[in-house]
């Protein structure tokens, strides 16, 4: 009579190539994952750059007055500092913002926006502009 199972030697090859499937798939599986907060943080970067846009287009066109002046001349350029709080007030972003890449929540002292005007007019013959956003210290420019 024989006796039905497994070798020891099956057994064994078994748990290599399963050691080996899992070194291969595992960090791919954190890459992904990695690439997964990245671009959920350049959507939210972005969110804030439209948002911005939006807030300044309004307060350009005198739909918005905002709670103190927020741009100044210089040179013939226009510089704008453009509050977080302002844009959540005004229901251009959602008030729950949180970094994906550290998983902390932001607060009005982690962003800064600056909209600058670059002198240079568009095929509409209006001026041009550039945002750049601070978010915990990363500087990304937004170009509109």
């Amino acid at each position: 009579m024989r006796n039905k199972g497994f070798t020891l030697i099956e057994l064994l090859a078994v748990i290599a190539l399963l050691s080996i499937i899992l070194m291969i798939v595992v960090p791919s599986i954190f890459r992904s994952f990695d690439n997964s907060k990245e671009n959920l943080y350049n959507i939210m970067i972005d969110n804030i750059c439209d948002s911005a846009t939006n807030y300044y287009e309004e307060y350009k066109s005198g739909l918005i007055t905002p709670d103190e002046e927020m741009c100044v001349m210089d040179n013939d350029r226009e510089n704008c500092s453009i509050e977080i709080r302002d844009l959540i007030k005004g229901k251009y972003l959602n008030a729950n913002l949180k970094n994906p890449l550290t998983n902390k929540d932001i607060s009005f002292s982690d962003v800064q926006i600056t909209l600058s005007s670059t002198g240079v007019l568009d095929t509409n013959n209006n001026e041009t502009y550039t945002i750049e956003v601070i978010v915990d210290g990363d500087r990304r420019v937004c170009n509109q």
